[in-house]
């Protein structure tokens, strides 16, 4: 069996959510809503981190990227905008962080 790779997002929230579970939740319905139950399996996106104001980082099957892109940009709220993509956890935690430090 093939282990998955991944990518890491590093992702803006433009309005509040109440949790990390909302991020996640608001994030799959967007998924679904475009490309259904084979576009949520392709990508099986899961929030690990979260800076202190505002900045994300997303788990993403690397097959998904795309699709997690393309479903982004088609939610008509834009209350997630796509920073940057990254290969390690460490990497998109720093690049997180630093991208808030300048604003």
């Amino acid at each position: 069996m093939r282990e998955n790779k991944y990518r890491y997002l590093v992702l803006r929230l433009t309005r509040e959510f109440s949790s990390l579970e909302a991020v996640e939740e608001h994030i799959r319905k967007c998924i679904l809503l475009l490309f259904g139950v084979y576009g949520l399996s392709c990508t099986l996106p899961r929030v690990i981190y979260k800076s202190k104001e505002g900045m994300v980082v997303v788990r993403v099957k690397r097959e998904g990227v795309k699709i997690l892109r393309a479903s982004l940009l088609l939610d008509t709220t834009n209350s997630i905008i796509v920073v940057k993509t990254t290969g390690t956890t460490r990497k998109a935690k720093r690049i997180a962080d630093s991208i808030q430090q300048k604003q």
